[in-house]
Formats: C-alpha cells, structure tokens, sequence
C-alpha cells in the first residue's frame, strides 16, 4: 500500500509545484505589462 502510494503523493506534489509555478509566471509577465504600460 505505501509502495503504491508514495509516487502518487510525488506526482500530486509535482502538480501543484509546476501549477503554482505557472501561475505565478503568469501573474509576473501580466505584471510587467501593466508596468510597462504604465511607463509609456
């Protein structure tokens, strides 16, 4: 049962990881944009 559940856990982690990731990508190129905007 923990041999099965251990890479699980280690993929829902990774998920999260490269989702928060992703969305704060976002959230600072959406960032810039506005400051760049903001500047011109």
């Amino acid at each position: 049962m923990i041999k099965t559940q251990k890479p699980f856990c280690r993929v829902s982690w990774l998920r999260i990881f490269l989702g928060s990731f992703f969305l704060f990508w976002c959230w600072f190129f959406s960032l810039r944009e506005t400051v760049e905007g903001f500047r011109t």
